[in-house]
């Protein structure tokens, strides 16, 4: 294995220096740009959007990138999105008392005039019924 020498390390240095970075030409230089637009930029909407203040997410992301992400992830909720996670609060608490009530019988029960009880479960079942429902009792031998 070749040990790196003096010059292969200034070459490196220099390749991902400033004066490099300027010396690009100015394409390769808004390929850089926009790469960080999208990518701070864009994290900081999306850290912003949970507290409704995406704009001020893509700003602070895209002028000083991890930092603004941090501050932005930090900030208070806007008004509005207070307002919105308490309505939505609510509504989630009406949700659940409604979901909290019993189920309701998809068949109504028999009324008492029309059922008789299995002799086996100790199951209401219809009247004319020939054999229980639920425990396969046979009402013809009794």
């Amino acid at each position: 294995m070749a040990a790196l020498s003096y010059n292969s390390v200034l070459r490196f240095r220099h390749r991902w220096s400033t004066a490099a970075l300027l010396d690009m030409n100015s394409s390769a230089l808004a390929v850089i740009v926009g790469f960080w637009i999208i990518i701070n930029g864009g994290i900081g909407v999306l850290i912003g959007q949970g507290k409704g203040r995406s704009w001020l997410g893509f700003w602070l992301g895209f002028l000083i990138g991890p930092i603004g992400w941090i501050i932005v992830a930090v900030i208070e909720p806007s008004q509005s999105e207070r307002e919105r996670r308490t309505q939505r609060a609510e509504l989630v608490a009406l949700r659940g008392q409604h979901r909290a009530s019993p189920p309701q019988p998809l068949v109504s029960p028999p009324a008492a005039s029309d059922s008789k009880q299995c002799p086996m479960c100790a199951e209401t079942v219809l009247l004319g019924a020939k054999i229980c429902r639920y425990c396969r009792h046979d009402f013809a031998e009794v």
